[in-house]
């Protein structure tokens, strides 16, 4: 199964009916707060696995986080992604993050551009 249709599956999975998944709307209500505790343990979780993946070449690279990126970097592009989304916040907060890091740290083949 490719990277990218792992991530359309897993974005197409309301949360709703399942009340064990934290949603988007429940993660940007925590990212948003001035305890952002929840917001960065449940990011950098969905970060990590992302990477265990990756490196176990168990999915394709399809994110790629610059060096020196860090857990504030990866919380301002889920508030923005969500800040920009309000459609998706009714899915899981995990598809919320995939989505935001997606988005903001694809990576590219050699020679291309935004």
């Amino acid at each position: 199964m490719t990277a990218r249709l792992i991530v359309a599956l897993i974005a197409a999975t309301p949360a709703h009916g399942q009340p064990m998944f934290m949603t988007g709307n429940e993660l940007y209500t925590q990212c948003t707060s001035p305890d952002e505790l929840v917001c960065s343990g449940f990011v950098m979780g969905v970060s990590d696995t992302i990477a265990t993946y990756q490196s176990a070449s168990a999915v394709r690279s399809v994110i790629c986080l610059p060096k020196g990126v860090n857990t504030g970097h990866l919380i301002d592009a889920v508030v923005k992604y969500l800040g920009e989304k309000p459609e998706v916040r009714h899915y899981t907060a995990a598809s919320s993050v995939i989505g935001a890091m997606l988005e903001a740290f694809p990576c590219r083949k050699v020679g291309e551009t935004r």
